[in-house]
């Protein structure tokens, strides 16, 4: 688990129940923390599997759940380099059971999108 050592949740925001919302979080990530001394020290940048773990981390929290054990991950798109001075927001949402959307971005521009299949 990366959340309270990796990152925090710094706020939850408003839901759009129009859109399927069903979490939406505001994080913040430790700049001094060992991953990012060996993932690019000089200019680091969020490896990807920790963003896909962070996903998985608020989505449970949004199902109000322990933990998710995705059957798949589909459509993951990394879109931008995130580093670790960025805040960034979480917005997960659901049209179909057990089908959960997750993007990331910091509100201009996205870094990834991707979809869990539970």
């Amino acid at each position: 688990m990366l959340l309270n050592d990796f990152y925090i949740i710094t706020a939850c925001g408003n839901l759009s129940a129009e859109s399927g919302e069903i979490g939406c979080f505001e994080v913040r990530f430790n700049a001094e923390h060992p991953i990012y001394k060996g993932h690019f020290p000089s200019k680091p940048i969020t490896p990807g599997a920790c963003l896909v773990q962070i996903a998985a981390e608020l989505l449970a929290k949004a199902i109000k759940k322990d933990q998710v054990s995705p059957k798949t991950i589909t459509n993951l798109k990394f879109l931008a380099p995130h580093t670790p001075e960025q805040p960034l927001t979480v917005k997960i949402s659901s049209r179909d059971e057990g089908r959960f959307t997750v993007e990331m971005s910091n509100g201009v521009e996205y870094f990834a999108k991707m979809t869990f299949v539970l």
